[in-house]
């Protein structure tokens, strides 16, 4: 597991709104009246009332005073709360205006910061510029401007939590945006595209349930690795492995089954339903030292839950022997898009794409990069162990990625150009088959959908983006556009024709990407200077013991890197390291007692010692700030 002092790239984690929309199929040719066809519609996927899976039993600091929709669902998920942050909170959960004041309150944000540092997540209500300003804080980063774009696009949030380590949660508010069709009459094929603005309805109480649904559901998956610290140096160094930052972002989704069902004057369709989209983003960012190229792998994954929305051979109206027929609220298929921006079109270069083209049914394997990646890692020490702040580098390869796809119902088009590249999967509305067989005359006969369009529909990409190296660059975030259109199907029929539909609904995601090392230097722990008192009494005998602390021992046997963003940042990381290293080593082994008095240093590839170092002196351990100025007693 990682995490990362610096999270200036957490707080412009951002996406626009998410909007309603909806799919179909058809699965028997069973006739029913409106009032039976309602009634089974109820008992099988009704999103009416909220409905309470995960609860979240941990400690959770709630310090929200602004009203919200959603607020009482929530706290239905949170049953241990209190009103006060201490050292025992597992969540700290802010309003905008409590926000504000930790801004301006020098204790409880230190409070905070301690909170932060031990990687455990912080959650925010209705979050604005209050929340921006907050965590670049938090990150140590300069107050600067707030752009009128980041102001909108975290204004978009509900609820937002993440943690240090980049892994975050958040779910949109309710959409305010227009919904695209595109529809085609079922006899004349004629294709036409139009505008549709969303109603102004209340969500349901199941959609605000969904909020404290997800949240409660995130943090029960972290609960295994929160208490981890030394497991966190453990597994970044000695291990060598990298979980990739991921952002999970939610939006519950009103499909509307009614609007082709009025627009063609077939009587009274079967209503709405609610379900869930969701994106998530999962990012290893590096630099290829050979190559001397930024290295971002991304993968993105979109799900489209359908259970929820489907609806099949809904009986509409009957006039005499006449039947009119809805099916609607099945997954057609979605175009992703990623561009990297901030940086130079010219300087980037694409790789290892997946999908690609048509591929046919089967699977693609993508294969990621070998990176020299810097893993921050966070918190104190204390008896159990070091856990520290800055950045040690090595290498590791991500994981492979195995894309399954079914082209035969879900064909994929790949296209890509410098910064940007796209997937778009799934049929036109011209090739997409009707769910209806029509006969001037008669009754329509319901034939069916794609049978994956009516359950949870996950696809995926991945691809490599490669940056070249420019002082320009340094020390600066890449900014990641993520946007998908999401589109279902709908199809209304009766005895003299019909008409089928896409509806297409938009998301944006904007993530500024990790601040990447490019500058790294081998350092390594070492005897500045002894007295020798005690001929008998060997150096590496003491340096045995040191190694007892864990990251001691990394720096001794490992030849770790340390690395920066920036050249003059080098020294700065790894005297932060060292530091924090000696503060560690006193605390475990501070009162152990040699007859020789040491001076303990680090020393870079060239030799060049840090000024800080560990003055080790009978029975007293002690930081020095500059080992030259330390005099040994001579006996």
């Amino acid at each position: 597991m990682k995490t990362r002092k610096d999270v200036g790239y957490l707080w412009v984690m951002l996406i626009a709104s998410l909007l309603c929309l909806s799919s179909c199929e058809d699965r028997s040719d069973e006739i029913n009246t409106p009032e039976e066809a309602l009634e089974n519609r109820v008992l099988d996927n009704s999103t009416e009332y909220d409905v309470v899976e995960q609860v979240y039993n941990g400690s959770t600091t709630l310090l929200v005073s602004e009203s919200a929709d959603f607020m009482p669902l929530l706290l239905k998920r949170f049953p241990n709360i209190n009103t006060s942050i201490t050292e025992n909170s597992d969540v700290i959960i802010l309003g905008e205006s409590e926000t504000a004041d930790l801004l301006n309150n020098t204790s409880l944000f230190e409070l905070l910061k301690a909170h932060w540092e031990k990687n455990k997540p912080v959650g925010f209500v209705n979050p604005s510029e209050n929340a921006i300003k907050l965590l670049s804080k938090l990150g140590g980063g300069k107050e600067e401007t707030i752009t009128k774009e980041a102001k909108e696009l975290i204004e978009g949030y509900a609820f937002y939590m993440l943690r240090a380590d980049g892994n975050a949660v958040s779910y949109c508010k309710p959409n305010v945006n227009e919904i695209e069709v595109e529809y085609v009459d079922s006899l004349t094929n004629e294709v036409r595209v139009e505008k549709v603005m969303p109603n102004d309805e209340q969500p349901s109480e199941y959609a605000l349930g969904r909020i404290g649904e997800r949240a409660a559901e995130w943090l029960n998956s972290l609960q295994i690795l929160r208490n981890s610290r030394i497991g966190i140096a453990a597994a970044s160094c000695g291990d060598v492995t990298y979980d990739s930052f991921s952002h999970k972002i939610y939006q519950s989704v009103t499909v509307d089954h009614d609007y082709l069902v009025n627009k063609l004057e077939y009587g009274t369709g079967p209503g709405k339903r609610t379900t869930e989209v969701y994106i998530e983003l999962n990012v290893d960012a590096g630099f290829d030292i050979a190559k001397q190229k930024y290295v971002y792998e991304i993968k993105v994954s979109e799900v489209f839950d359908a259970r929820k929305s489907y609806i099949e051979d809904f009986i509409t109206k009957k006039k005499l022997a006449y039947k009119y027929k809805y099916t609607g609220g099945n997954y057609a298929g979605v175009r992703v898009g990623l561009k990297l921006k901030n940086v130079n079109a010219n300087d980037i270069s694409l790789a290892q794409a997946t999908p690609i083209g048509t591929a046919g049914s089967g699977a693609q394997t993508y294969y990621p990069s070998t990176l020299t990646v810097g893993g921050g890692l966070s918190g104190g020490a204390d008896a159990s162990g070091p856990s520290f702040s800055g950045s040690l580098c090595f290498s590791y390869t991500p994981a492979y990625s195995t894309i399954t796809m079914s082209e035969n119902d879900f064909p994929i088009q790949y296209n890509d150009n410098h910064s940007w590249a796209e997937w778009d999967y799934g049929k036109t509305i011209s090739d997409y088959n009707q769910a209806y067989h029509i006969e001037l005359g008669f009754n329509p006969t319901f034939t069916g959908v794609p049978q994956f369009s009516k359950y949870s529909c996950t696809t995926q990409q991945a691809i490599t983006y490669m940056v070249d190296a420019k002082d320009e660059y340094d020390g600066k975030s890449a900014q990641l556009e993520v946007s998908a259109r999401f589109k279902t199907f709908h199809d209304a029929a009766g005895p003299w024709g019909g008409r089928r539909c896409f509806t297409f609904q938009y998301a944006s995601m904007y993530v500024n990407l990790p601040v990447v090392s490019r500058y790294f230097d081998s350092y390594s722990p070492y005897c500045y200077k002894s007295n020798k008192v005690d001929k008998n009494e060997k150096w590496s005998d003491v340096e045995y013991e040191l190694r007892e602390n864990p990251m001691y021992k990394l720096f001794y046997n490992e030849n770790l890197q340390i690395g920066s963003p920036t050249k003059r940042g080098l020294e700065t990381v790894a005297t932060e390291i060292w530091t924090e290293t000696i503060n560690s080593l006193i605390n475990l082994l501070g009162q152990k007692t040699y007859n020789n008095e040491y001076i303990v240093g680090l020393a870079n590839s060239q030799g060049k010692s840090l000024m800080v170092g560990l003055h080790i002196k009978a029975g007293k351990w002690e930081l020095v700030q500059d080992i030259t100025q330390v005099q040994l007693e001579e006996k």
